[in-house]
């Protein structure tokens, strides 16, 4: 995660919809085509395979660089404040 600029998601049709597909679009720095001698494909595949799709949400994601995003895919999504995240107490 460290190689990341950033994570964010976008909601589609939107966040109150019954059915929501979730897109997360993890961003990379452009000259960075593999992390760690791994592919980004491989590491999103195990980053997605850690959320559990339910009955409401639907889970897809992306590696880009800001340059694959247009401002609209920018603007329409939400940051992920992973500076600030908590775990569950004990």
């Amino acid at each position: 995660m460290r190689s990341l600029r950033e994570i964010r998601v976008a909601a589609a049709p939107d966040w109150d919809a019954p059915e929501v597909t979730l897109t997360l679009y993890f961003i990379r720095d452009s000259g960075v085509l593999a992390f760690d001698g791994k592919p980004w494909h491989e590491w999103l595949h195990g980053w997605l395979g850690c959320l559990a799709s339910g009955s409401r949400f639907v889970f897809d994601g992306l590696v880009v660089t800001l340059d694959d995003l247009t401002g609209r895919d920018y603007v329409e999504s939400d940051a992920l404040d992973l500076d600030h995240l908590s775990t569950r107490a004990p």
